[in-house]
């Protein structure tokens, strides 16, 4: 063997004893680190024995890439706080109590506002707290009666491939389950859709809970005769404008947030477009930028990750 290919073979190696150690400590396949990588499967299998008779040059060059690249990522999660779990704040206290009157009557709440004030937290909480009660979200892309459906039959493990009979399926799979169906990004589905739930809400005794923007106010059509059997059906309406005050104190002495210049700015942040979750971006990035410098995290760290997450050029002056 020429030295040049015993340097290549030693390299080689070396990636694969890589490889072996992310498998060993992560518990990962050879399929889950060839998804990762990029590599395709039978490529990537053949090169980690040492079988592939293509190029293996080419092979052990993304396989570095994707290597250092994995390492980089790792190096910056690292430096990232824990973030702290699912807080029961003011709004957190208004959501809940609608999901519970949707499941319980049951009937159909709207639970509608601005973005970042946690009602999809809240919802997941719920959720994972509570028997029977499912969460789909509805996208651009997932709009449409038959997509909804869909999505459902997924959420509840329904097996229905006809498409005229996946609202009869769902329907016997929540009939007497006390049971709630939670829509969120409730904007994007059409009002067809919606009354496709009101549907399963009336004839199955299923609780629906949408959750959305404001948008979804008009998607049920108020004062719409025509939509007269959608909106006559919500019990409940919801509205929150944008996070509180006791909602970004929460979170703030969550993250142990103590210095009152620090908890000032931060409030002017939360109080922004993105509310929480823009908070929390910010919080993150300032960890970053702080253990970047090997300095505790200060108020010029949050100027300077609020500075780049804004909407609002004025945010890092507040």
């Amino acid at each position: 063997m020429e030295p040049s290919e015993a340097t290549a073979s030693s390299d080689h190696d070396a990636l694969r004893d890589e490889i072996r150690e992310i498998m060993a400590g992560e518990t990962k396949s050879q399929t889950d680190l060839a998804r990762e990588s990029g590599v395709p499967y039978g490529t990537f299998t053949a090169w980690f024995s040492g079988k592939y008779t293509g190029n293996n040059a080419r092979i052990a060059l993304e396989v570095r890439k994707w290597l250092d690249a994995r390492r980089e990522r790792r190096a910056i999660t690292a430096l990232m706080p824990r973030e702290p779990g699912f807080l029961l704040t003011p709004t957190a206290r208004d959501i809940i109590p609608n999901l519970q009157f949707a499941q319980v009557m049951p009937a159909v709440v709207t639970i509608v506002g601005a973005a970042g004030v946690g009602k999809t937290k809240a919802a997941e909480h719920y959720r994972d707290t509570n028997p029977n009660v499912w969460l789909i979200t509805a996208e651009p892309s997932v709009r449409r009666v038959n997509d909804i459906l869909v999505a459902l039959c997924t959420e509840l493990d329904v097996t229905e491939k006809r498409a005229n009979r996946l609202s009869a399926a769902i329907g016997r799979r929540v009939r007497g389950s006390t049971g709630l169906i939670i829509l969120d990004e409730a904007q994007f589905a059409d009002t067809e859709a919606l009354q496709q739930l009101r549907i399963l809400q009336s004839s199955y005794g299923v609780g629906v809970a949408l959750l959305g923007n404001e948008a979804v106010i008009a998607r049920i059509g108020y004062g719409n005769r025509d939509q007269e059997n959608l909106f006559s059906r919500v019990g409940k309406k919801l509205v929150l404008r944008h996070a509180r005050a006791g909602d970004i104190a929460d979170l703030l002495d969550a993250w142990a947030i103590t210095e009152d210049d620090e908890r000032r700015f931060l409030a002017a942040v939360g109080r922004k477009a993105g509310g929480l979750r823009t908070l929390t971006w910010c919080l993150k990035q300032a960890s970053i930028l702080a253990a970047g410098c090997a300095e505790p995290r200060g108020l010029k760290h949050l100027r300077a990750a609020a500075e780049g997450l804004a909407s609002e050029p004025a945010l890092s002056a507040a």
